[in-house]
């Protein structure tokens, strides 16, 4: 083998993955965004009440004195 051969450097250029990786990243992005606003404006501000009634019997309530 020669000099030459033992001191060979191979140098390796990776892609960055181009206009493509961009689309995705601001796709994703405006998911999110959309996401978040409907959330805000359709699920978080949701503020109907509940009215829960409970009777019970008179032989069961402990505060009617009679059991």
């Amino acid at each position: 083998m020669s000099e030459e051969s033992k001191n060979h450097t191979t140098i390796v250029k990776e892609s960055s993955g181009g206009a493509a990786g961009w689309f995705v990243a601001i796709l994703l992005l405006l998911i999110i965004a959309g996401g978040t606003w409907y959330y805000y404006n359709n699920v978080e501000q949701d503020t109907g009440s509940i009215e829960l009634n409970v009777n019970v019997p008179e032989s069961l309530n402990p505060e009617s004195g009679t059991n």
